[in-house]
């Protein structure tokens, strides 16, 4: 099992911003959780508990915000962070490896909203278009994870194929 997850905040500086909500999506069954502020250390104990969790920026963003949220460490040999992944395979550029952009190339498919619209909807109190655009996000990531998994790289750019470490992924899809 794969546990893909993404959370939103009111501010893209890790160490300051405020927790918004946060999603979870099994692989291979698809299910969903949700999680709000009251929730964090649920969250965290979900992926802690998963057998390979996967995101994209997790490592950078997503962790650090919910260690600092739950005053508890996640589990980072139990992380496949699609960004580090591409990053490590490209020479660490950071051009071009938004997650809508490649699931927009890889999936023809596109989020509704991006994630610079995000902190005002929090502000505003607009939960049910967070919520909405976070499930989005997870799902986008789960297909794109069953993509990368069956071609072996991510389509970056709109156009080059970087090739991925995609073992973790095939030995946790597989069980």
């Amino acid at each position: 099992m794969i546990l893909c997850y993404d959370i939103e905040t009111d501010d893209l500086n890790s160490a300051t911003c405020r927790f918004g909500c946060g999603v979870t999506c099994e692989l291979p069954s698809l299910r969903i959780r949700t999680y709000g502020p009251r929730r964090v250390s649920e969250m965290v104990s979900m992926l802690n508990a998963a057998p390979l969790r996967c995101g994209h920026n997790v490592l950078a963003f997503d962790d650090p915000v919910l260690s600092r949220l739950s005053g508890r460490p996640l589990t980072s040999a139990k992380a496949w962070d699609l960004l580090g992944q591409i990053r490590s395979a490209n020479g660490n550029s950071t051009s071009g490896f938004k997650l809508d952009a490649i699931a927009r190339t890889m999936l023809g498919e596109s989020a509704f909203l991006t994630g610079k619209e995000i902190p005002a909807l929090i502000r505003a109190g607009h939960w049910h278009e967070v919520i909405e655009h976070c499930i989005q996000d997870v799902q986008l990531l789960a297909r794109l994870i069953k993509r990368i998994v069956a071609s072996g790289g991510v389509v970056t750019n709109g156009q080059t194929t970087v090739r991925v470490n995609v073992t973790a992924l095939q030995r946790h899809l597989s069980m």
